[in-house]
């Protein structure tokens, strides 16, 4: 069984050209999509905006950029991957990286926490049923005669 496969080029570079589409943070992590070309070809590039927001890539509209292809051959890139030519470049890329880093911490420990709410919350319900078994079972009365002798 032959299956046909579509050959992409692949490029270490390439010319960011303009941006086509923009989908901005929402449920889901926002992307940009980007017009680039290399010598003949022209394609698209997919820039995620949680490695690479789209006041960033408005810097690069214009200039080369490094890029890497899945194994679908459609091109990725990130700011990490850019050739940073200052330092105030460098201090922005690590203040995002911090930025993103802190806001997925927090929403993992809001994630856990609320979790072990539920948990102390149902573990609190159970000791409850127990203190009224135990009542029951405890409770003075003659008719009953399974009540755990006090001696």
């Amino acid at each position: 069984m032959m299956t046909e496969t579509e050959v992409m080029p692949v490029f270490e570079t390439v010319i960011l050209t303009g941006i086509q589409y923009h989908r901005p943070d929402g449920a889901k992590h926002g992307w940009t999509v980007g017009k680039v070309k290399r010598d003949n070809w022209g394609g698209i590039c997919l820039f995620p905006n949680e490695s690479f927001p789209l006041s960033e890539v408005n810097k690069y509209i214009g200039k080369e950029i490094r890029v890497k292809s899945n194994e679908k051959g459609q091109l990725r890139t990130s700011l990490v991957m850019q050739k940073l030519e200052s330092l105030e470049e460098n201090d922005e890329l690590i203040a995002v990286a911090i930025q993103n880093l802190e806001t997925r911490l927090m929403q993992f420990l809001q994630t856990k926490f609320d979790e072990m709410m539920k948990e102390q919350i149902l573990t609190n319900v159970d000791i409850n049923k127990l203190r009224q078994i135990f009542y029951l079972w405890n409770r003075e009365d003659e008719n009953i005669e399974h009540a755990i002798p006090t001696d």
